[in-house]
């Protein structure tokens, strides 16, 4: 039918709209699903924006979202040199995205710390939700320490275990 788009250049339209600046321009099929999310991207754009500047704040989370705010979220903060860390939220599909000012390697020197302490702990497992280049910084880590690093698992279950030398 002639002035009708599939949903999925609907979804095409909205996703280069939203990441793209926000052409006002475009004629929408679903038009209020879009206004809305547009809206809701410059809101956290604006979140993102703020959370960038206030020193007193090391992370911020969102609760699961539409992708193309998930999509939004990464663009703003990567524009803003942030970190996007986006996980699975515990016995469902949807994902819950963070921000934060620094790589979270930093947030585990002190659990590696009382594990170098602690001589009855053999290995430390570190959480699913690492990003490759996190795991990459603590087998590093690990190797300076004259720890074993280790993945065990596959994909997005995968864990990452330090553990002492023989």
């Amino acid at each position: 039918m002639e002035g009708h788009r599939s949903a999925q250049a609907e979804r095409t339209l909205l996703y280069y709209d939203i990441v793209h600046g926000f052409d006002d321009s475009a004629i929408y099929y679903h038009e209020k699903e879009a206004i809305e999310l547009k809206a809701k991207g410059r809101e956290i754009h604006l979140q993102i924006k703020a959370f960038a500047e206030d020193p007193t704040r090391t992370v911020l989370s969102f609760p699961p979202m539409h992708p193309q705010l998930r999509s939004q979220v990464y663009l703003s903060s990567k524009k803003l040199d942030l970190f996007t860390h986006c996980e699975l939220v515990a016995d469902s599909e949807e994902k819950r995205i963070s921000v934060y000012k620094e790589e979270r390697v930093d947030d585990f020197s002190d659990e590696v710390q009382k594990f170098l302490k602690d001589d009855t702990r053999g290995e430390l497992s570190f959480p699913t939700s690492l990003t490759t280049k996190e795991r990459s910084k603590l087998h590093d880590l690990a190797k300076e320490l004259g720890l074993y690093s280790v993945s065990i698992g596959e994909g997005r279950k995968s864990t990452f275990v330090l553990g002492r030398q023989g």
